[in-house]
């Protein structure tokens, strides 16, 4: 299982500010809530050794905002490039953390961001 949280923000503050309709990074800090004995994963029809993989999307409703692909150790800080809506204002996006390996261990982290 991993558990995702912007990186260092006082808590109630919005994860992300942004100028309106201009660009920002979101800082992202990822950490698995299990110890791994593998960094393989059990796939015995697969091919060749499969490594797991995580998908991290930003969304604003049906609008993809952001999408990167990353793998996870035990913890892991990364950053999502994001462009702001045009109109100024409280938003929250949803950051989904997908497994490209396992189902059923999918993540959505509610991430709210200010638009001035």
């Amino acid at each position: 299982l991993v558990a995702a949280e912007p990186a260092a923000k006082a808590p109630g503050a919005p994860a992300l500010e942004l100028p309106a309709d201009g660009e920002g990074t979101l800082a992202l800090r990822l950490r698995r809530t299990n110890r791994p004995t593998s960094r393989k994963a059990y796939a015995p029809c697969f091919p060749k050794p499969k490594t797991e993989g995580w998908w991290l999307a930003l969304t604003d409703g049906p609008e993809l905002l952001a999408l990167k692909r990353v793998t996870i150790g035990r913890e892991t800080a990364t950053s999502l490039q994001v462009v702001a809506p045009e109109e100024p204002g409280e938003y929250e996006f949803s950051l989904h953390v997908v497994s490209d390996t396992y189902l059923g261990l999918d993540v959505e982290v509610p991430i709210r961001v200010a638009v001035r």
